[in-house]
């Protein structure tokens, strides 16, 4: 712990796990669980964050509210859209709906506004 704490390396969770006092189980060893929730951070009001905002990792499937962020829309417009055909319809997964980035990805490009419809001029008209 001294040379962590001479080499300007300090991580809270860290330093509890060296210094907490070793399980009763003969072996030396702390249990697996007990310190995974030590070192896992936690949000403001205490409650331990997911692991997807601890360690996000690029995901494909997204849920309906991932997904209309993901197009920048509220969630319920997100709905009217896949409604109406803009917005793909979502997979099952077992009991999980997700929609698929790629055709998120696919629908955006589709909709109307793009490169070639000339409306860059409205954004440059002063007000």
């Amino acid at each position: 712990m001294r040379r962590i704490e001479q080499q300007g390396i300090k991580s809270s969770g860290l330093s509890r796990l060296l210094e907490a006092p070793l399980s009763g189980s003969g072996d030396g060893l702390r249990d697996k669980h007990s310190a995974s929730q030590e070192l896992q951070p936690q949000a403001p009001n205490g409650h331990r964050l997911p692991l997807s905002e601890i360690r996000p990792v690029p995901r494909r499937g997204l849920s309906r509210v991932e997904a209309a962020l993901y197009v920048g829309v509220s969630p319920s417009l997100f709905d009217e859209m896949v409604k109406d055909g803009r917005m793909p319809k979502p997979r099952r997964i077992n009991s999980r709906t997700v929609w698929d980035k790629r055709q998120l990805d696919e629908a955006f490009d589709a909709l109307p506004g793009g490169e070639n419809s000339g409306d860059e001029e409205d954004w440059n008209v002063a007000v």
